[in-house]
């Protein structure tokens, strides 16, 4: 049986602007070929090295949502929230990355299923939650209803969701989310 959480290298592909604050990151490694055509929506979590360097013990390790995966390819895209200032690791490791540029990577985790007998449903996310909250929007079935609050930083973080008619997006524009963090 093939150890399916173990830790892998990814090398960068691309990386993109889809926003000002957010960025998709197209990865490659041969060690994907056993994820399964289904692991879109689940997640990976990023080891970011330490100095430069990977430590198995001290890598800082943060979970992010696989938004797309091409088996065909072995491509994972990732999208990375990043900030003006105040950067967080993983912001800056976006921001400075390079083609070419290798990630550690464990996973990966389960999907979140969401069921899809509700009559009704309700999201509510920051802008880190995007590529859930869009993998889980592209699921549903076209007839479902709901609403869904997202939090970005400016009128121009706005992207168009793929998401069933009757589910109304309402974009919540906070220009200083790590402020409000701090009080």
């Amino acid at each position: 049986m093939l150890e399916f959480k173990r830790e892998r290298k990814l090398k960068v592909l691309k990386k993109r602007k889809i926003t000002s604050h957010f960025m998709r990151i197209t990865f490659h490694s041969e060690s994907l070929f056993d994820f399964s055509d289904k692991e879109v929506g689940g997640y990976i979590k990023l080891l970011f090295p330490e100095k430069g360097e990977f430590k198995n013990k001290n890598n800082l390790v943060r979970p992010f949502t696989i938004r797309n995966f091409r088996k065909e390819k072995l491509e994972i895209d990732i999208d990375f929230v990043v900030h003006e200032k105040n950067n967080g690791i993983a912001s800056n490791w976006a921001i400075n990355a390079k083609k070419g540029d290798n990630i550690k990577i464990s996973g990966p985790g389960p999907r979140e299923e969401v069921s899809k007998d509700s009559d009704w449903y309700f999201f509510v996310g920051d802008m880190s939650a995007i590529p859930a909250i869009s993998v889980i929007l592209e699921n549903l079935d076209k007839a479902s209803k709901g609403i869904a609050i997202i939090e970005i930083y400016s009128e121009l973080d706005k992207i168009k969701l793929i998401k069933p008619n009757n589910i109304i997006i309402h974009w919540v524009i906070n220009e200083n989310p790590l402020q409000e963090c701090s009080k």
